[in-house]
């Protein structure tokens, strides 16, 4: 896996986050909204706009500045990240189990 910043991550390219190359109350408020290190991250769209969305831990979307994104370094997956299913006929067959 290549470190990188979350910035230069392609639409649809996934990393884990190693570490938040931030001062202190903008790293605190990165890691309070899901940006922790080993948590996964998928680029969902960078538009034309100072702004990305991001999908943190499979479940949670995200705009953040692509500043921000900047700040913080991720360990490229070189293959896309698919996330464990959720869903209710998951649920059912554990709970029959």
């Amino acid at each position: 896996m290549a470190q990188m910043s979350l910035r230069v991550l392609n639409e649809q390219e996934s990393g884990a986050i190693v570490k938040i190359n931030a001062e202190r109350h903008l790293r605190k408020h990165l890691t309070e909204i899901g940006f922790d290190p080993g948590s996964i991250v998928t680029v969902i769209n960078k538009g034309a706009s100072d702004l990305m969305v991001v999908q943190i831990k499979g479940c949670c979307r995200v705009a953040i500045s692509t500043d921000m994104a900047a700040e913080i370094i991720v360990d490229k997956f070189e293959e896309p990240f698919v996330p464990p299913r959720r869903g209710r006929h998951r649920r059912e067959r554990q709970c029959r189990e």
